[in-house]
C-alpha cells in the first residue's frame, strides 16, 4: 500500500505538471474550456431525462431508466479511454523507469490504473450527476413513490460507474499486450489485436443500441409502456448497474448492495490477478532490445520508387498500433456495421405493406450512404497523408524522390485499404441486402468515383493545412483537427451521401407518379453519378495541378501546442516558439 500511495503521487504530480504555470499556480483554463464543451451536453441530456421521468409509473422503471443512463454513459466512457487506457498501462514513456524502482508491479498496475480512474470519474460524473439527479427530482416532484437518500447515494454510484468499462478494456487488452510480448518484434500483430478489440467492441456497441430501440421486437411503433418493458430486460443484462442502482434507490437495499460490492470487489479481484499474471512480463520486455530491426537486407532489393514509398509508409503505419487504428479504424468499421444494421435494422423482411422497389431502395441507399462516409469522408488514411509522418518528413523530403511520386504514392496507399472493403461492400449488397446485379455495379462506379475524389482532396487538404512539426499525440490530434479543408471535404461526401439516401426515398415514394420504377433509379443513378463525377473531377484535378507547390511548405509551417493558459517568456531569456 505504501508503494501504491507514493506511485500515486509520482504519476499525478507528473499528469498534471503540465498544468502549472511558473509562478506555481495552477492554469484552468483547460478545465474551463472541457466544462463549456460538455455543459450543453450535459444540458440536452437533463432536458431529456426530465421528460422521459414525467412518465416512469414507479420506482422500479425509474431504477431501468437510471440503468439505461449509466449504461450509455459507460459505453461512451468505454470508446473514449480505450486508447488511453492502453498508452497509460502498456505504451507510457516511463514504464523503463518505474521498472527499475524496487517496487511490486500490481502497485505500478492500480496506480497506473487510478490515474485513469480519475480522469475516466470526472467525465463520467459530470454527465451522470446531473442527469440522474434530474430524472429523479422530477420523478419525485410528482408525487411518485421515492426513496430519498438516493440523492446522498448517486454520488456513490457515479464512484462505482466507471469500474465497469475500465475492467472490461482491462479485461481484453492485458491478454492481449500479453500475446504480443511473445511477437516482440512483429508489430503488425499488435496492430491487428489493437483493431480486432475495437471492431468487438463496436459490434458490442451497435448491437446494445439496437436492443434498447427494438424493445417489442423490432417494431418502430411502440408505446411507452413497451419501451420501459425493454429497458427492464436490458436492466437485466446490463445487472452489474442494476444492483448498483436498486441499492440507490432502496429496492431490496441490503441484498443488492451485497450483490453490488461483490461485483465490485470480484472486477477488482480479477484485475488484480491479471496484474500479477500478465503485467510483470509486459513491462520486462519494455526493457528488452527489439530483436528486429527496420535496416533489412530484404529492404535493399531493388524495386520502383513509388512502390518503395508504399511500402516504408505502409509499414510505418502497421508498426504503430495507435497510428493504425487512427488510419483504418473507420475504414475497417464499414463493413461491420453494414452487415450489423441489416440485421439489426430489419432490412432482411420483405417490408411489409411497403412495395417491394421501395424496400430494395431504402436497403440500397443505406449501402450507399455508409460506404461514402466510411471509405470517403472519413479516410483518414489519406486526411493524415503527410501530418502523420511526422518529423520523419524531412528523412524522405531529403532523398532524391520528385514531389510527384511522393503524392502519388500517398494517393495509391490511400485508396487500397478503401478499395479492398469496397469489394467487401459489394459482395454484402449482393449476398446480404439481395440487390440486383445492375444496381450493384451502379453503387460500385459511383462509390469508386467519390472516394477517388474525396482521397485526393483529403490528400491536397492535408498538403494545404497540415503539419509534420508536432511532438507527441495530443498533438498529432491538434493538428488533425485543425484542417479545416478535410472537415468541408467530410461533410461534402456526408451530403452526397444524405442526398442518395434522401433522394432514394423521395423517387421511390413517387415512382408510379414518374413513370415507374425504372424511371425512378434511372433520376437516382444520374443525380449520384452527376455528384459522384463531380467529386472525381474535382479531387483529381486539384491534387495533380495545386497540391505539388505545398510539398515544400509542409515542414516549413511551425506548430504552436494549444497552452492552458497565459504564455509567459521562459526566465531564461530563450524565445517562445512563433
Amino acid at each position: 500500500m505504501k508503494d501504491y500511495i507514493l506511485l500515486l503521487k509520482i504519476l499525478f504530480k507528473n499528469q498534471y505538471a503540465h498544468r502549472i504555470g511558473s509562478s506555481g499556480k495552477p492554469k484552468l483554463s483547460g478545465a474551463v474550456k472541457t466544462v463549456l464543451f460538455i455543459i450543453p451536453l450535459v444540458l440536452l441530456f437533463c432536458l431529456i431525462g426530465g421528460f422521459v421521468a414525467s412518465v416512469i409509473p414507479d420506482i422500479q422503471t425509474l431504477s431501468a431508466v437510471s440503468n439505461a443512463v449509466v449504461s450509455a454513459v459507460q459505453l461512451f466512457a468505454l470508446f473514449l479511454t480505450m486508447f488511453n487506457v492502453m498508452n497509460v498501462l502498456y505504451d507510457s514513456p516511463d514504464t523503463p523507469f518505474l521498472n527499475t524502482l524496487p517496487v511490486k508491479h500490481t502497485s505500478v498496475f492500480f496506480a497506473k490504473f487510478t490515474v485513469v480512474y480519475v480522469s475516466t470519474l470526472a467525465m463520467t460524473a459530470a454527465i451522470l450527476l446531473p442527469t440522474l439527479l434530474t430524472i429523479s427530482i422530477v420523478y419525485a416532484a410528482l408525487g411518485r413513490a421515492m426513496f430519498y437518500g438516493f440523492f446522498a447515494l448517486v454520488f456513490i454510484v457515479a464512484l462505482v460507474a466507471p469500474v465497469l468499462p475500465l475492467f472490461i478494456v482491462t479485461l481484453f487488452s492485458m491478454p492481449l499486450s500479453f500475446i504480443g510480448t511473445f511477437f516482440k518484434g512483429r508489430s503488425v500483430l499488435k496492430t491487428i489485436l489493437s483493431l480486432l478489440f475495437y471492431v468487438l467492441l463496436m459490434i458490442g456497441y451497435l448491437l446494445m443500441i439496437y436492443f434498447l430501440s427494438s424493445a417489442d421486437g423490432g417494431n418502430v411503433n411502440i408505446n411507452g409502456s413497451q419501451i420501459f418493458a425493454g429497458l427492464g430486460v436490458f436492466a437485466k443484462v446490463m445487472y452489474p448497474n442494476k444492483v448498483l442502482l436498486d441499492f440507490a434507490l432502496g429496492i431490496e437495499a441490503g441484498k443488492s448492495f451485497g450483490i453490488s460490492f461483490a461485483i465490485t470487489a470480484g472486477m477488482l479481484l480479477v484485475m488484480l490477478l491479471l496484474a500479477m499474471l500478465f503485467y510483470r512480463r509486459i513491462n520486462q520486455k519494455k526493457l528488452e532490445t527489439h530483436s528486429e530491426t527496420t535496416h533489412r537486407a530484404a529492404s535493399l532489393k531493388q524495386s520502383g520508387v513509388i512502390s518503395s514509398l508504399i511500402k516504408k509508409d505502409f509499414l510505418h503505419i502497421v508498426r504503430n498500433s495507435h497510428l493504425a487504428m487512427s488510419s483504418l479504424a473507420n475504414i475497417i468499421i464499414c463493413p461491420v456495421i453494414t452487415a450489423v444494421m441489416y440485421f439489426t435494422g430489419n432490412m432482411q423482411a420483405d417490408g411489409g405493406d411497403m412495395p417491394p422497389y421501395l424496400a430494395a431502395m431504402l436497403k440500397l441507399s443505406y449501402v450507399v450512404l455508409y460506404t461514402l462516409i466510411f471509405l470517403g469522408g472519413a479516410n483518414a488514411m489519406a486526411m493524415l497523408a503527410y501530418t502523420r509522418e511526422g518529423r520523419s518528413f524531412y528523412l524522405s523530403k531529403s532523398l532524391p524522390i520528385s514531389p510527384r511520386d511522393s503524392i502519388k504514392a500517398k494517393f495509391i496507399l490511400a485508396l487500397i485499404p478503401s478499395a479492398i472493403v469496397m469489394v467487401i461492400q459489394v459482395i454484402l449488397a449482393i449476398a446480404l441486402y439481395k440487390l440486383d446485379i445492375l444496381n450493384v455495379l451502379l453503387f460500385a462506379l459511383c462509390a469508386s468515383l467519390t472516394i477517388i475524389g474525396a482521397t485526393a482532396l483529403h490528400i491536397y487538404c492535408d498538403m494545404r493545412f497540415g503539419n509534420v512539426n508536432w511532438n507527441t499525440r495530443q498533438d498529432l490530434k491538434q493538428v488533425s483537427q485543425g484542417n479545416i479543408g478535410s472537415f468541408i471535404v467530410v461533410f461534402w461526401v456526408m451530403g452526397v451521401g444524405l442526398v442518395a439516401m434522401v433522394g432514394g426515398m423521395v423517387l421511390s415514394s413517387f415512382a408510379e407518379a414518374i413513370g415507374g420504377v425504372v424511371v425512378a433509379l434511372a433520376v437516382f443513378w444520374s443525380i449520384l453519378f452527376v455528384l459522384s463525377a463531380v467529386t472525381c473531377l474535382v479531387g483529381l484535378l486539384m491534387l495533380r495541378f495545386k497540391a505539388e507547390p505545398y510539398y515544400d511548405e509542409i515542414g516549413e509551417r511551425k506548430f504552436k501546442p494549444k497552452q492552458f493558459g497565459r504564455a509567459r517568456t521562459p526566465k531564461n531569456g530563450g524565445m517562445l516558439m512563433k
